[in-house]
């Protein structure tokens, strides 16, 4: 019943963010969602360290 509605609602939906939903939702549940890319794990590199200078305008 639900895959039903899901089909009736991308066939017939009233708006077009309806039926995207709707497709979506169908084509996640027969194939699966994409596995998420893992993040690429940054590497460390050695920097020398950064020297800030308060520099006041006061006279």
């Amino acid at each position: 019943m639900a895959l039903d509605t899901l089909v009736d609602i991308a066939s017939n939906g009233n708006n077009e963010n309806a039926r995207i939903a709707a497709a979506t939702a169908i084509l996640d549940r027969g194939y699966g969602r994409a596995a998420p890319t893992p993040l690429k794990e940054l590497e460390s590199t050695a920097l020398p360290p950064v020297v800030i200078k308060l520099v006041s305008d006061d006279k």
